[in-house]
């Protein structure tokens, strides 16, 4: 195993589609751990020193995430979970131990970890409830792997922080999982990553401006709508021949270079737009990422503030079934957190008051940290971590 915060070659096993089936009980119901953004989670069975898939019940349990076609996340999400999943150890990460890649089957082999998600233990109906001790433990695991990815020369912003891709282990470790929003963070001196529109004003369809999403109507007329790869090539590639035939690698059009920096390939797969949105869940992300689409390093803090909330209240950060001035939990629950006797209001009342009122102040005023406007009002993650290790010793 390597060291914690080690960065390692990936080596991953690459297994076929038939045998995750078979491992798997051909992805039956049976099988069935749960369900995502990417698709279904399913139990499967492989050896423990050879990670050869086996016989249902024999050798060690490993989860095998498989890609719903038509579900919220596709190549790019798993692509992003083998490059950083593959790349990086850390204790309070979850284990990578494979992928399959077949025609357009996708596919991902993670360790078991039998808990399951934090969220469940939160908000599921008949859940052991977690003690104070326990929400902290989990707290700090959370808090040292987003301090490590943060950390990095190259830092990642893992950019989908939220309570149900945290898995524990049989010891209440928090392992971070599902990469499949994480991103390199900003470079050369920039202060964030942009999502935001690329555009030229005047020049861009209006839908674009909207919503972010590019349609294939805004570049033709709709009578000409058809396969994308198809007709945007139809119209271009004459003139890109034309363009190889001259042997010219930079052509000047009416004195403007001909420029394909922001060029981007068209949809596929029968969808008819390409995305640009701004990607999270709704109710973790960061306010300015939302307005703006600048993505801070500090926008994962934020992120962990929302679920540290959910984990001193036992709420659900948002519930529309809530009454409707409880149902943004952030909102609702702000000016609760610098008061210490509202705080024990919007305590989860399933700690039955066990624990420290200190403790849960400092967190609470941890919290209001995390949940600032400005990102660079927020702590870092190690600023966080230290805080959380200093209210753990409050008994």
């Amino acid at each position: 195993m390597a060291e914690a915060r080690e960065v390692i070659t990936p080596c991953l096993k690459m297994y076929t589609l038939a045998e995750l089936k078979s491992t798997t009980q051909n992805f039956g119901p049976h099988a069935l751990l749960g369900e995502g953004g990417f698709g279904g989670v399913f139990k499967g069975w492989v050896d423990e020193r050879t990670l050869a898939p086996s016989k249902v019940g024999t050798g060690i349990p490993v989860a095998v995430k498989k890609l719903n076609p038509d579900g919220l996340q596709g190549l790019e999400e798993w692509q992003s979970e083998v490059k950083f999943l593959g790349k990086f150890s850390h204790p309070n990460l979850v284990r990578l131990l494979g992928y399959c890649r077949e025609d357009n089957h996708l596919l991902l082999v993670y360790e078991y970890l039998q808990r399951g998600t934090l969220e469940n233990y939160l908000f599921r109906k008949g859940a052991e409830p977690l003690p104070w001790e326990v929400r902290l433990k989990i707290a700090i695991g959370a808090a040292r792997v987003l301090d490590f990815l943060h950390a990095l020369k190259n830092n990642v912003i893992y950019r989908d922080f939220k309570s149900s891709n945290i898995l524990l282990d049989a010891d209440y470790n928090a392992r971070l999982s599902d990469f499949g929003l994480a991103t390199l963070g900003p470079a050369g001196g920039n202060s964030h990553v942009t999502t935001l529109v690329i555009r030229t004003d005047g020049y861009v369809a209006h839908e674009y401006i909207a919503t972010r999403k590019t349609e294939i109507p805004s570049f033709f007329s709709r009578s000409t709508v058809g396969s994308v790869r198809t007709t945007l090539f139809k119209r271009s590639q004459d003139y890109l021949a034309r363009v190889l035939r001259n042997g010219h690698t930079t052509v000047s059009v009416h004195q403007n270079r001909l420029d394909f920096g922001q060029a981007k390939l068209g949809p596929a797969g029968g969808n008819s737009l390409l995305t640009t949105q701004v990607k999270g869940t709704y109710g973790y992300t960061a306010p300015e990422y939302l307005a703006t689409g600048h993505l801070y390093v500090k926008s994962d803090v934020y992120s962990f503030g929302v679920v540290l909330l959910e984990m001193l209240t036992g709420l659900r950060v948002i519930d529309c079934k809530r009454h409707y001035r409880k149902q943004n939990l952030v909102e609702w629950a702000r000016p609760s957190l610098c008061d210490s006797r509202k705080l024990r209001k919007i305590m989860d009342p399933r700690l039955e008051g066990r624990y420290p009122l200190k403790a849960a102040t400092q967190a609470a005023d941890l919290i209001l940290k995390c949940l600032e406007g400005d990102p660079k009002a927020r702590p870092s993650m190690d600023e966080v971590l230290v805080t959380l290790e200093r209210i753990d010793t409050i008994r």
